[in-house]
């Protein structure tokens, strides 16, 4: 008895890691339609379970197909929302390029947003950025605004150069993906200024994007 609850445990354990490698497999096969292509790294939080696309919004564009997959996808994502797991990524298995999110990490730079401590101190320039949006100038006394303005321009432009990095301006989030099909997944992606759904189709052991199912500008 004991053997036999032994071998079933080891049945469910392949078939837990097996749907995990899927996931994030998947993932490493789909993020470049995303990400832009320079990027040297990504910072990714963790998936989350997708709401149901408003069928006032799709069915009306949908072909008869692509509305069975709506249907589908309906199902398949109130079958996930059942379920207790905590939606995750396994970062081991996901490319070396996605990185965890961390608030700390992010780096964001604005031109319109920025507040500049005066200072009479001698720094060297990469002591001046404080934190994001915040920068150290070393001014003189007498000098007017206009020279100090054109100061803190200087400041500003040198702490781009050397910290900016366009990878550190966002957290970007994937949607857990939706398998509801053997060859079809529903999968949402998340940025500062839109989000978007596709279904992904796989051929020859490839996924490829197949059609767009919403999309929202932030």
């Amino acid at each position: 008895m004991s053997r036999l609850i032994f071998c079933v445990f080891l049945l469910c354990s392949k078939m837990l890691f097996s749907q995990i490698e899927t996931k994030e497999a998947f993932l490493n096969q789909v993020y470049k339609d995303f990400i832009p292509e320079n990027y040297h790294f990504f910072y990714l939080k963790e998936p989350f379970i997708p709401k149901t696309p408003s069928s006032d919004f799709l069915l009306g564009e949908l072909t008869l197909s692509q509305i069975d997959d709506y249907k589908k996808i309906i199902h398949a994502i109130e079958k996930r929302k059942k379920d207790s797991i905590i939606p995750s990524w396994n970062f081991q298995m996901l490319e070396k390029k996605a990185r965890k999110c961390s608030q700390d990490s992010l780096l964001p730079f604005s031109s319109t947003i920025n507040h500049f401590i005066h200072t009479r101190k001698k720094m060297r320039d990469e002591e001046r950025f404080k934190s994001p949006g915040t920068y150290i100038v070393t001014v003189k006394w007498y000098w007017s605004k206009k020279r100090r303005d054109r100061e803190e321009g200087r400041v500003y432009n040198k702490c781009y150069e050397l910290f900016y990095k366009p990878e550190k301006q966002e957290c970007y989030s994937f949607s857990e993906p939706i398998f509801f099909e053997d060859n079809k997944v529903y999968l949402v992606f998340h940025s500062f200024f839109y989000s978007v759904g596709y279904v992904y189709i796989k051929e020859n052991n490839i996924w490829r994007r197949g059609y767009e199912v919403y999309r929202k500008i932030s």
